[in-house]
């Protein structure tokens, strides 16, 4: 099969959030606001986090569902900071982050930042009154830096909670520009022309050995709407070709302080 003509197009983004709870932990080091002394100036590399000093010694907690090795960069990308700043970022992933959040969040143990990966439970945590709302300078790097869709993922009734951190693929469905050029398909651009043409593309033809096969088999746990029966009909098609292209659905992390 040549990857060269293979396409991808976006269907419908699954995201993750990063939110913040209602207060920081501090857990090391005095309040900078206390008058322990003045706040130094930050030079070079560093002075991009001016905004930051005068916090040496201080403790930021964070809890997620990313664990090693991926976490392992996600830990890199601050390390600058805590150079410059001298605040320290504790990062805890684990497996069981969606079910004990909650616990946590309750129990009065919350994290003062939670990576979300989906809405559902940003909308969970909203709910317990613990969940605080981003700075003015978040908000404006959203607006700036991100498509206004994804904004919509981070806000609870109306408000505004959680920043979108990072985006990757999801899951694919194949298909043959080839047997569609042949066919006279259009590529679908909309949830509705993929249905549509999923349906034109299952009536038109009985499914191969393989497609039945797969139809068979269970379906994973947790499988998003993409990949259902009906999405597959278009991957049918290109079971038996020599050439495919793919249509994806795109993810989001997004970030939200949790206090």
């Amino acid at each position: 099969m040549s990857l060269r003509k293979r396409s991808v197009l976006v269907l419908a983004p699954a995201v993750a959030l990063v939110t913040v709870m209602a207060g920081c932990s501090n857990s090391s080091g005095g309040d900078s606001s206390s008058g322990a002394g003045p706040v130094p100036t930050l030079t070079g590399d560093c002075a991009k986090y001016q905004a930051y000093a005068g916090h040496s010694g201080k403790k930021v907690t964070m809890f997620a569902s990313i664990v090693s090795p991926e976490s392992d960069s996600l830990q890199k990308s601050w390390a600058e900071f805590s150079s410059c700043t001298g605040i320290t970022i504790q990062y805890e992933g684990s497996n069981d982050f969606e079910s004990q959040l909650p616990v946590r969040v309750t129990g009065g143990t919350a994290p003062d930042f939670a990576i979300i990966p989906q809405p559902g439970l940003l909308q969970q945590m909203v709910k317990t009154g613990k969940v605080a709302k981003p700075t003015a300078a978040v908000v404006a790097n959203e607006d700036k830096y991100w498509n206004k869709a994804w904004k919509q993922y981070g806000t609870v009734n109306g408000t505004f909670y959680a920043a979108p951190m990072s985006a990757n693929m999801k899951s694919l469905v194949w298909y043959s520009p080839k047997m569609f050029q042949q066919s006279g398909y259009q590529v679908p651009t909309t949830w509705a022309d993929l249905m549509s043409l999923s349906d034109k593309i299952a009536k038109a033809a009985a499914p191969s050995r393989g497609a039945a096969a797969s139809d068979r088999a269970p379906r994973p746990a947790g499988r998003r709407r993409t990949g259902s029966r009906r999405s597959c009909s278009v991957s049918r098609a290109a079971t038996s070709t020599t050439s495919g292209s793919a249509t994806t659905s795109s993810s989001a992390r997004r970030r939200s302080p949790v206090r």
